[in-house]
C-alpha cells in the first residue's frame, strides 16, 4: 500500500489486497488480511484513524482441495535413496514425524528426549539469520520417533558443532533440502509441506484416529486434520474385502449355531429332562 496513511483505509483497499493474494491459498491470505485488520485496529485505537473496519476486510473463501501427498510405496523409495545425513534427516522428520518446515529448522540438541522429539519452536531463515518464533498453534508438542527416525537424529545432534541440528548449512533451506532428495530418489519434486500431508493420510491409513493425528501434526482443530481423510485405491479394495470377511465370519457363525442342538445351547430353550 506504500505510503498511504492509515486514515484512508477503505473497503477498495481490502479489495486491493485480496486481488494481490489471489494467487496464495485462501488460509494464508487470510493470514495477510488478518494482520492488516488488526494493524488498523490498533491505528484506531490510538486515535489515528475514526472509521471502524467492520466488515470491509472479508475473509477469502475456497471450495476445498485434496492436497498432495506421497504414496507408501513412493515414500519408502524417498526414504530408500543414497541421501546425506541433512538430506535424510528432513526427509524422515517430514515423513515419520509430520513436522512443517519451519519447525524441522527450529530443532536444537536439547529436544531430543530419549525416543521422543519435542517440537517447541518455529525458525525462519532471513539474510542469513535464523528468526525464532512458537510453533503455528503456539503450544509445545511431543512427537514419538520411529526407530529410523531416532538413529538419524542422533547422529545429526552427534556431529553438531552447536545446538541446532540444522547446523552447518542453514544457508539452505529445508526446500531446497527435500527437492534435492527427491531428485536423487528419481521421483518428482515434493515440498515440506507434502511430506507432512503424507505423514497424517500414512496415519489414518495405518488405523491411527482422528484426534491422535490431530496431536501428533500440531493442528488446532481436528477440521485440518480432516483434509487428510481421503482414501485410494487400495483402501478401498481393502475396506472392500474386511468387509466381506466379516460377513462370511458372521454367516459361518450362524451356520454353526442353527446346526447345533438345541439342548446343547442351553438356557429357557433347552428342552426339559424326561422323566426317569
Amino acid at each position: 500500500m506504500g505510503e498511504k496513511p492509515v486514515k484512508d483505509f477503505r473497503a477498495t483497499d481490502f479489495d486491493y489486497v485480496r486481488s494481490a493474494l489471489s494467487e496464495l491459498r485462501s488460509s494464508t491470505a487470510n493470514v495477510y488480511l488478518g494482520v492488516m485488520r488488526h494493524c488498523l485496529e490498533v491505528a484506531r485505537s490510538k486515535g489515528l484513524r475514526t472509521e471502524p473496519i467492520g466488515s470491509q476486510c472479508v475473509e477469502v473463501t475456497e471450495p476445498p482441495r485434496e492436497r498432495a501427498h506421497l504414496d507408501e510405496e513412493e515414500a519408502e523409495v524417498l526414504c530408500q535413496a543414497q541421501l546425506d545425513l541433512p538430506h535424510r534427516l528432513v526427509v524422515l522428520l517430514g515423513l515419520d514425524a509430520g513436522l512443517r518446515a519451519s519447525e524441522v529448522a527450529g530443532l536444537q540438541i536439547r529436544d531430543i528426549d530419549g525416543d521422543d522429539l519435542h517440537v517447541r519452536r518455529s525458525v525462519f531463515a532471513e539474510k542469513g539469520k535464523r528468526l525464532v518464533y512458537h510453533t503455528k498453534s503456539g503450544r509445545e508438542r511431543v512427537v514419538p520417533m520411529s526407530p529410523r527416525l531416532a538413529a538419524c537424529v542422533r547422529e545429526a545432534a552427534d556431529l553438531s558443532t552447536d545446538e541446532w541440528l540444522l547446523h552447518n548449512k542453514f544457508g539452505r533451506t529445508v526446500t531446497n533440502y527435500l527437492y534435492t532428495a527427491a531428485k536423487l530418489a528419481g521421483i518428482e519434486r515434493r515440498g515440506p509441506h507434502s511430506l507432512r500431508h503424507s505423514f497424517a493420510t500414512h496415519a489414518l491409513r495405518a488405523g491411527a484416529d482422528l484426534k491422535t493425528v490431530q496431536e501428533l501434526c500440531g493442528h488446532a482443530s481436528a477440521r485440518t486434520t480432516e483434509v487428510y481423510l481421503h482414501g485410494s485405491k487400495r483402501t478401498r479394495r481393502d475396506a472392500i474385502a474386511k468387509m466381506a470377511a466379516h460377513r462370511t465370519s458372521l454367516a459361518n457363525e450362524s451356520d454353526t449355531d442353527l446346526t447345533q442342538p438345541r439342548a446343547t445351547r442351553g438356557g429357557r430353550d433347552a428342552p426339559p429332562a424326561k422323566p426317569a
